[in-house]
């Protein structure tokens, strides 16, 4: 996990020996509660794809991930907190890093929520990802299979 901020800490990768959600959240609480005192955006951009990629998926985006940026993984997906918080820049960095996913071999799709307009809370803003897979994205999870598919949207 790479995180560097405010809080002047720069915590390597290399000393984490966990990155996922439970580990990070204490992280993520401070940085939603900084942004939240100051009328600070925060985008959380969500990469799905198939267990087996995820570990690699994690490892490409927390290499390329940009200062203040905070990654993470879950069963099946990569997700990254960024501090800049307009639905356009979330957009911006889920086509940048998806296309350098793309260029590893590594099939995502990619979802994107910002803190405050899509929830108040990390468990609002999680949430409307997880809306944004029903609505917008015709994103279908196959947990049975450990795949995925997508759905053509009309």
């Amino acid at each position: 996990m790479r995180f560097v901020g405010r809080l002047g800490r720069n915590a390597s990768r290399r000393d984490a020996t966990r990155h996922d959600l439970d580990a990070t959240r204490a992280t993520l609480d401070v940085v939603l509660a900084h942004a939240r005192r100051y009328g600070r955006p925060v985008s959380l951009v969500r990469f799905r794809t198939e267990r087996r990629d995820v570990e690699r998926a994690y490892t490409t985006i927390s290499a390329t991930a940009r200062a203040g940026e905070i990654v993470w993984t879950d069963s099946s997906a990569v997700c990254l907190a960024a501090l800049e918080g307009t639905p356009e820049s979330a957009a911006g960095t889920a086509a940048r890093l998806t296309a350098r996913l793309h260029e590893r071999g590594i099939s995502v799709v990619h979802q994107y929520a910002v803190f405050p307009e899509h929830g108040l809370t990390l468990d609002g803003v999680i949430a409307a990802l997880d809306e944004s897979i029903a609505t917008r994205r015709g994103f279908v999870v196959n947990d049975d299979t450990d795949s995925f598919d997508l759905a053509q949207e009309a």
